[in-house]
């Protein structure tokens, strides 16, 4: 469907008119950063006001759609819940939304703010351990059996000398 359009006919011919809305749909999917997102249903609640040249929309957006952590690549609940503020144009000309036979899509502007609103890394949770370098175990579920060395790369030449001295040590 993609939509979540508002009748504004009641309103449209009277100035500073407004009146309230409750609306959902199926959003589809949307790709954000190589992450295909299924919306699913999103509903708005708010308000619309006949600002003269056009229509003033206040809404808040509700949802709950699934994303994937970017460190252990789990999959996680997301509930979304933004405010939206947006102006649709009586008239076609420079505007971004406009109105169309006596209704607005709010669709656009709310997908315009998920995109905006969710973090460019998506995280399961704060503290998420991520995934082991060697083996890939999802370190949230429990450890690996890789041996881990923590090297500081400023001091790796002096870690090669100590080793090369300990082997000519045994070699004698």
């Amino acid at each position: 469907m993609n939509e979540l359009k508002v009748d504004i006919s009641d309103i449209r011919g009277e100035a500073s008119a407004h009146k309230s809305f409750e609306v959902k749909s199926d959003l589809g999917s949307l790709d954000i950063r190589g992450q295909t997102i299924n919306l699913g249903e999103v509903s708005s609640s708010g308000e619309v006001t006949n600002a003269d040249e056009g229509i003033m929309a206040q809404a808040t957006a509700n949802g709950h759609f699934d994303l994937q952590c970017s460190r252990c690549l789990a999959n996680f609940g997301y509930d979304l819940n933004i405010d939206i503020s947006e102006f649709f144009s009586f008239e076609d000309g420079e505007a971004e939304y406009v109105v169309e036979d006596d209704n607005i899509d709010l669709a656009g502007p709310v997908i315009e703010a998920i995109a905006l609103n969710l973090d460019i890394k998506t995280l399961c949770k704060n503290s998420c351990k991520g995934l082991c370098d060697k083996c890939g175990t999802n370190l949230n579920l429990g450890k690996c059996e890789c041996k881990t060395e923590k090297i500081d790369i400023r001091l790796k030449k002096l870690q090669d000398l100590k080793s090369s001295l300990e082997s000519k040590d045994r070699e004698k």
